[in-house]
C-alpha cells in the first residue's frame, strides 16, 4: 500500500503531515489541535482550521 493510500485510510497520518504547513489566511503555523469537538488542524494566530476530521 503507497503512502497516499495509508493516508486516505489513516487521519492520524493525514494531520501528522500537514501540522507542519502554512495557514492558507494569514500565513500563520498550523498545529494538531480540536475544533467543535473533531481532531483538526487548526492556525495557531487565527484559530481557522485547515483541516478537520469526524
Amino acid at each position: 500500500m503507497s503512502d497516499q493510500e495509508s493516508a486516505r485510510r489513516d487521519p492520524e497520518q493525514l494531520l501528522d503531515r500537514l501540522d507542519t504547513t502554512d495557514c492558507h489566511y494569514c500565513d500563520g503555523d498550523l498545529d494538531a489541535g480540536t475544533y467543535k469537538g473533531s481532531e483538526a488542524i487548526l492556525c495557531e494566530d487565527c484559530g481557522t482550521p485547515a483541516v478537520r476530521v469526524w
